[in-house]
């Protein structure tokens, strides 16, 4: 089965995606961060990529392959 929302996208972290929207009862809408970075923090604390998405609220949650580490887990 694959949505809507997710055409055009395909592996783990899609049919986990669809398998915790199923349950969990909510839709989503799948995009891209426009920098295509997981995330950097500059020199002035901002955050770049899909952590800085993220802490700025423009997304709820993340399915993807981004490595957790310290700097990240500090701020989402």
């Amino acid at each position: 089965m694959q949505s809507a929302t997710a055409a055009g996208y395909e592996g783990f972290c899609i049919d986990l995606l669809e398998e915790m929207a199923a349950l969990l009862h909510f839709n989503y809408t799948i995009f891209e961060v426009d920098d295509g970075s997981y995330g950097i923090q500059d020199d002035h604390g901002r955050w770049n990529g899909l952590v800085g998405v993220l802490q700025r609220g423009e997304a709820d949650l993340s399915v993807s392959a981004v490595t957790i580490t310290y700097s990240r887990v500090e701020v989402i």
